[in-house]
């Protein structure tokens, strides 16, 4: 973390807390059934241990994106949607919530006064309603560059994405994920900065 935060302040790009389920086994992408108390105690641990050692390094947080199944089980869930938004107003003021563009948080979080960006996924593929194909579903993770520049290009262009049935869904979106573990993270990250560099 401190390494990271460190990185963040080298290069001038904001720092932020990505929590999810302490499941390292599945990388914390497995959805599990939560309750309100036991998302609190994930968030107040680990964003609470990352904004401890940003204060250290002098270094603000951000904004704050839920992880994995994390994200997905939050997204879908109106009650847990208003209770982490809730919680994130309390004990982390002032911080940016990323969030999907057409699950509960965006309400949930803007209903509270906190800014919120959706977000768009630049390597996964989406459905006609404007969620992720699910990562056990063939052709969920984009890998092919011209694909994902075709789909990048789409955007930028008309804040659609194409879905898996060829339709054009509209995305309020305002920043774009890389996931890091991808085989090709570097060349998809300097691709989509290529592309959006000029409106920055």
């Amino acid at each position: 973390m401190r390494a990271c935060l460190r990185l963040c302040h080298e290069f001038r790009v904001n720092a932020g807390a990505h929590p999810g389920f302490d499941d390292r086994q599945n990388f914390g992408r497995k959805e599990e059934a939560i309750s309100w108390s036991r998302l609190q105690l994930l968030i107040a641990s680990q964003v609470g241990t990352l904004v401890s050692l940003a204060q250290a390094e002098g270094i603000p947080i951000a904004h704050v994106k839920l992880h994995g199944g994390l994200y997905h089980v939050v997204e879908r869930d109106r009650h847990l949607a208003s209770v982490y938004a809730a919680f994130i107003k309390e004990r982390f003021p002032g911080v940016r919530l990323i969030v999907s563009p057409h699950g509960e948080l965006i309400g949930a979080a803007r209903n509270r006064g906190i800014q919120v960006w959706g977000e768009l996924f630049s390597d996964r593929a989406y459905t006609p309603e404007g969620g992720l194909v699910p990562r056990s579903q063939p052709g969920a993770v984009l890998s092919d560059l011209a694909e994902i520049r075709r789909q990048m290009e789409t955007f930028r262009a008309s804040s659609r994405v194409s879905s898996t049935k060829g339709t054009l869904v509209r995305l309020d979106a305002q920043t774009i994920c890389v996931h890091a573990d991808s085989p090709k993270a570097l060349p998809i990250a300097r691709l989509v900065a290529s592309l959006f560099h000029a409106d920055a």
